[in-house]
């Protein structure tokens, strides 16, 4: 650890970072897969992964959102090809709403 005098470094190189509360519990994490994807992770003060935003190694990009116990309620993805959706689940982790746009321009919406 540098203090304020030693100035910021230039570059710092890992694999992976991960930021702990005071109690030392992951709060946040930034790292690469074996597969060339990565990812951002975080957490809530009890651990529970709350959000995720990554970038897989084909290019797909996705952002899930999760509520307090866990469970995945939305995910927001942009595929390599272009074709985005956006996909709504209820608080047992049903899909109940999907909005979504090809590649090719097409829509569609779905309701369950």
């Amino acid at each position: 650890m540098t203090n304020e005098t030693d100035g910021p470094v230039d570059v710092v190189r890992a694999r992976a970072f991960e930021l702990v509360d005071t109690n030392g519990r992951v709060r946040a994490r930034l790292g690469m897969d074996e597969d060339g994807s990565m990812g951002l992770d975080l957490f809530d003060g009890g651990g529970t992964l709350r959000a995720s935003f990554g970038v897989e190694g084909a290019g797909n990009t996705g952002l899930d959102v999760y509520a307090t116990d866990g469970t995945l309620r939305a995910s927001l993805g942009v595929e390599a090809s272009g074709a985005t959706g956006l996909d709504l689940y209820t608080d047992d982790g049903t899909l109940k709403a999907s909005l979504g746009i090809g590649a090719g321009g097409e829509t569609g919406l779905d309701i369950v």
